[in-house]
């Protein structure tokens, strides 16, 4: 991982595992300042490629706790953004406008649409695009689409049942006039698409 040497993932590994992070913020904080972003890169590979549930999910919760602190990191690093479809790199794009300008709810639509869209290219590359409709030809619903992706392990199972909250703040921020997206809102929501933008298309 650019900017650590082998040895200081290893500890940096250890350290999060040992780490009481539900409940200790200032950890989070003291290892993003000691390691930098790829602190962050180092939970996200954990998240997405460890064998092993309980430590996917673990990074999760970790990640999460570092967007909390309210630090700027590097959510969508070049290595990723080279490899996604053009269409999709332009919806991430106008995403990430949207909320560098404080359009927070326009940001978490978009956000949204990334989410959706993904989904939909990824079957399309697998030759599985009809079992995004039902009998009539109709889309099935964006719930329905990440069961389906979670099926075909074209997303972790432990990643599925997080994205229910991008689906969540990109309709509140669609329809709802009484429910206000606040920047901080959408921190969190970056990292689950960073994640499964990993999955879907970072080989």
């Amino acid at each position: 991982m650019t900017g650590l040497a082998k040895g200081n993932i290893e500890a940096l590994k250890k350290l999060a595992f040992e780490a009481r992070w539900e409940s200790d913020r200032k950890e989070a904080i003291r290892m993003l300042s000691e390691f930098g972003n790829a602190a962050f890169d180092v939970l996200c590979e954990i998240a997405q490629k460890s064998l092993e549930l309980e430590e996917r999910k673990f990074a999760l919760k970790m990640l999460r706790q570092i967007m909390k602190s309210g630090l700027v990191i590097e959510r969508f690093p070049q290595h990723l953004y080279e490899v996604l479809p053009n269409d999709i790199k332009k919806i991430l794009d106008e995403a990430i406008g949207c909320y560098e300008n404080g359009f927070c709810a326009a940001s978490s639509v978009m956000f949204r649409k990334v989410l959706e869209c993904s989904i939909f290219i990824k079957f399309r590359q697998e030759g599985k695009e009809a079992e995004l409709f039902d009998k009539n030809g109709n889309p099935i619903e964006l719930k329905r689409r990440i069961e389906l992706a979670k099926q075909w392990h074209f997303i972790a199972s432990e990643l599925a049942s997080e994205l229910v909250r991008v689906k969540w703040f990109g309709d509140a921020g669609a329809h709802s006039f009484n429910i206000t997206i606040a920047k901080e809102d959408l921190p969190n929501i970056s990292v689950l698409i960073r994640l499964t933008l990993e999955q879907l298309f970072h080989k």
